[in-house]
């Protein structure tokens, strides 16, 4: 799910391939904002800020490549970025405060990084994960730890620098299966979710 500048919340379904929009008072406003994914599952959109980028794990080109689409503030699709994968498509996504580098994941040991600006290939955020298949992930962008990433990596959730270097473990109390992430508004702490 996303806000955008105005308070709407896009939220993704997974299952039918769209994204419905609703208004900052919980009505739904369009069922079918978006149609043509295949499993939406992830948005992102800096600051409520169009375009927005949606992430679909099952979205895939002729030559097996994953597709981030972009789409304006009337759901008109804007490009389709062809992106390297590992497992599944472009899982989660999340555009970096340059709102040209994309850091996704594919369900597998890495997050792999896009630049939609040059729309080429950046080598790798991180690789070798140790987690069985790396998830949901969110950047910091302000305090000591800017531009490290939290992962959702399925046996813990991982603080990770650029590179690759594990900065911190979180294995939280009755938690087994590390899914989903976002970060708190106060930028000190996270949500996470159990699979």
């Amino acid at each position: 799910m996303a806000f955008d500048s105005e308070g709407n919340l896009y939220v993704t379904n997974y299952s039918i391939g769209t994204i419905s929009k609703f208004d900052i008072n919980g009505n739904l406003v369009s069922p079918n904002f978006i149609t043509g994914q295949v499993n939406p599952e992830s948005i992102s959109m800096p600051g409520g800020q169009f375009p927005m980028l949606v992430g679909d794990s099952g979205l895939r080109d002729h030559n097996g490549k994953g597709i981030i689409n972009q789409y304006d503030a009337n759901g008109v699709l804007l490009n389709s970025f062809h992106v390297q994968v590992e497992n599944l498509g472009t899982d989660w996504i999340d555009l970096q405060p340059d709102r040209q580098t994309v850091l996704y994941t594919s369900e597998g040991h890495s997050i792999l990084s896009y630049n939609i600006a040059t729309q080429t290939q950046n080598p790798p955020f991180a690789t070798g994960l140790p987690g069985s298949h790396a998830y949901a992930h969110r950047t910091l962008t302000s305090g000591p730890f800017a531009g490290d990433v939290l992962l959702a990596d399925f046996e813990s959730a991982l603080l990770v620098a650029p590179g690759g270097a594990i900065v911190h473990t979180y294995s939280l109390p009755g938690h087994r299966l590390d899914f989903a992430m976002n970060l708190n508004q106060d930028g000190n702490s996270f949500w996470t979710a159990d699979f």
